[in-house]
C-alpha cells in the first residue's frame, strides 16, 4: 500500500488536521523519554541534554530514538570539551607565573579544536546550528503540480 499526501486523502482529516500534520515534524519512531545512563552520570553532559531537549519542546521537535545516539555523543563531547578548558585554563595561569609555554598547554589546545570539528557535524545534524536549520528545513509549502519549478523561499 503506497502512502497518499494528506492533501489528497479527502474526507479523511478535518482541516485543523491537516494544519497540524503540515506544520508538525514527523515522528521517526519512539520519542526519548529518558536520559541515557551514561549522559545522567556526567553532570555537564545531563545539563546540556536538559537545555537542548527544552529547546527542542519550546519549537515542537520531537527528538525520537534515531536522534538519541546523536545527542548522547553530542552532550558527552559537550562534557570532555568543558573539562578540557578547565585543564586549559589551570596550565596556562601556570605558565604564566613560570613565564614560559608549555608544549603540554599547545596539545591540549589541539585537542579542544578536535572536540569542536566533531561538535559542529552533530549540531548540524540535530538542527541547533541556526545555518543548518535554515538549510534544512523548507518555510514555504512547495507547489506539488506537474511541471512546477521546486524551491524553498528560505
Amino acid at each position: 500500500m503506497t502512502r497518499k499526501a494528506i492533501e489528497t486523502q479527502k474526507g479523511r482529516k478535518s482541516k485543523a488536521q491537516k494544519a497540524a500534520a503540515s506544520t508538525a515534524p514527523v515522528p521517526m519512531g519512539k520519542p526519548i523519554n529518558r536520559v541515557p545512563a551514561e549522559v545522567a552520570a556526567d553532570s555537564v553532559a545531563a545539563d546540556k541534554w536538559a537545555a537542548i531537549t527544552a529547546a527542542y519542546r519550546e519549537v515542537g521537535y520531537v527528538p525520537t530514538l534515531g536522534d538519541a545516539e546523536a545527542l548522547t555523543r553530542l552532550c558527552l563531547l559537550y562534557s570532555e570539551a568543558a573539562a578540557i578548558r578547565a585543564l586549559v585554563a589551570k596550565m596556562t595561569a601556570i605558565a604564566v607565573k613560570a613565564g614560559a609555554v608549555d608544549g603540554d598547554l599547545m596539545d591540549l589546545h589541539k585537542l579542544l579544536d578536535s572536540k569542536r570539528r566533531l561538535i559542529v557535524p552533530l549540531e548540524d545534524r540535530l538542527f541547533l546550528n541556526p545555518v543548518a536549520r535554515m538549510r534544512g528545513l523548507p518555510t514555504q509549502k512547495v507547489d506539488d503540480t506537474p511541471g512546477a519549478v521546486k524551491k524553498y523561499n528560505v
